[in-house]
């Protein structure tokens, strides 16, 4: 007998005709394991000679990697009634049970799990219908910080534009008193032991609003010498102070402040592929990610803040 999974009635020829909503379906593992336990989807089962004897589902895993076949599981099911039903249309509901807690697969149907739909009825006729069951990693990472971190002023950068006077004196060059040292913190450092079941993690880190006088005041058209300059490089220094990257910059004139900063854990995947094209991205069409924050104090525990001379 011939059945397909999409929504399909056939009568009359001996065999029980399943009526399948969805084809393919994709699902996430659960929360706290890197498996997923799925509550398979129901089915009406009908036959115009006889009645259904059973419904059973077969499970064929398969590897994320390779597509090799893993293992073999049965899911039974529970004939049973449907609301609005019409008894005397000999169709009736097979609820299907839960798997066992399958593996990740691959990210496509055709790389998927695959479900196997097999309906009996008392005359020994069968049917069958399959469907692809794509098994993702979508749970978040879990993201932990040092709530609290101190970071201390390094030396002048004579390539940054913090410190030399802006495109028309804005901003106006840094004296020698108030200094023009730097310092760059890897997003890594404000990490406290983040994790994701199933996948590695990649770390992100950005300051966080409202800006402070020092941060507002950055030359925001230029980020390398000539910073005097009227046309652009990209970043800018404001740019560069705001944007989320994988390490964060500090500057002298935020010593003695204390600065909220997010760190960002992203799950990656193994696909060879550079940050961010490797980041595992969401049924909701956004990256999967965790976040947290960290409170860095800025201090100066070197004469660092004392702006050396260099060219503009």
């Amino acid at each position: 007998p011939h059945l397909s999974c999409a929504t399909h009635k056939d009568f009359g020829r001996g065999r029980p005709d399943n009526d399948l909503p969805q084809q393919n379906l994709t699902v996430s593992t659960d929360p706290f394991s890197c498996c997923a336990i799925v509550d398979l989807p129901d089915l009406i089962v009908s036959d115009a000679c006889s009645r259904i004897n059973n419904v059973s589902a077969m499970i064929i895993t398969r590897d994320q990697y390779t597509n090799e076949v893993t293992g073999m599981y049965t899911v039974g099911s529970t004939l049973t009634s449907f609301p609005g039903n019409n008894l005397w249309h000999p169709d009736t509901m097979a609820n299907v049970g839960l798997t066992p807690c399958l593996p990740i697969s691959g990210p496509t149907a055709n790389t998927g799990h695959t479900v196997i739909y097999t309906a009996t009825d008392d005359c020994g006729n069968t049917s069958t219908c399959s469907f692809s069951l794509v098994v993702r990693d979508f749970v978040p990472p879990v993201a932990a910080c040092d709530e609290h971190t101190i970071v201390s002023i390094g030396v002048d950068d004579p390539y940054d534009c913090y410190g030399p006077a802006g495109f028309q004196d804005v901003p106006p060059a840094l004296t020698a008193c108030e200094g023009a040292g730097v310092t760059w913190v890897k997003a890594k450092t404000f990490d406290d032991n983040s994790y994701d079941n199933c996948a590695n993690v990649h770390f992100t880190v950005q300051r966080m609003g409202p800006y402070s006088d020092c941060i507002q005041s950055l030359n925001s058209i230029r980020g390398t010498p000539d910073c005097a300059s009227q046309f652009p490089s990209f970043p800018s220094e404001f740019e560069r102070a705001i944007t989320e990257l994988d390490s964060i910059k500090f500057y002298c004139c935020e010593v003695g402040t204390t600065q909220i900063v997010r760190l960002r854990v992203y799950q990656i995947q193994d696909n060879g592929l550079p940050f961010p094209q490797n980041v595992v991205i969401g049924p909701d069409g956004t990256p999967v990610h965790n976040e947290c924050m960290v409170e860095v104090e800025v201090q100066d525990r070197s004469p660092s803040c004392v702006r050396r001379p260099r060219a503009t």
